[in-house]
């Protein structure tokens, strides 16, 4: 999605001298696929929170001091959630598989936006959201509304549970 949206990219070379699966069609997840597949994790991480399980993958937003955790399952099956962080509205968005830029062989992952006083009540498939009918194309950098008005796209990025328990403890799971 990126190279056809941004075909002047250079990237670096990907014969690094290892025996990586890091060549196209693969997707980048691949030459961690074990280690992503395995409950265990590369080094010891003392996780003090079970409200999920240390590798469960989440979408971590952050507006201010407040940060919000989005398990990446429960947003997959909702597609959206519509929140408010730090007194910001916000609109998380599921994204894709392998290929969402994410770094998980599959797992999919999330994209936070502005949500202003916009209010989304359906998403389709990642490509557009719709509030009172009208419908919002999703793109890399905003959400981009039928007259061309622009909702940002927020700092976010997606993350393992143990990861995000150990950097900032005071995180609000969402539970919706």
């Amino acid at each position: 999605d990126w190279l056809a949206q941004n075909p002047d990219t250079l990237v670096l070379d990907i014969e690094t001298g290892f025996n990586n699966r890091y060549h196209p069609g693969e997707g980048f997840g691949l030459a961690y696929i074990d280690y992503y597949n395995s409950a265990n994790t590369i080094f010891p991480a003392p996780i003090e929170d079970d409200r999920l399980a240390g590798k469960d993958w989440i979408h971590l937003v952050r507006v201010g001091d407040e940060a919000v955790a989005y398990p990446i399952e429960r947003l997959a099956q909702l597609g959206f959630v519509q929140d408010e962080i730090g007194g910001v509205p916000v609109v998380v968005l599921a994204t894709g598989g392998a290929n969402s830029g994410n770094g998980a062989s599959g797992r999919g992952g999330g994209r936070a936006y502005a949500a202003g006083e916009v209010r989304f009540v359906e998403a389709s498939g990642g490509a557009a959201l719709s509030d009172d009918g009208r419908s919002w194309q999703v793109s890399e950098e905003a959400l981009i509304g039928p007259a061309g008005e622009r909702l940002e796209r927020w700092p976010s990025f997606n993350a393992f549970w143990f990861a995000v328990v150990y950097l900032a403890a005071e995180t609000r799971l969402f539970e919706g």
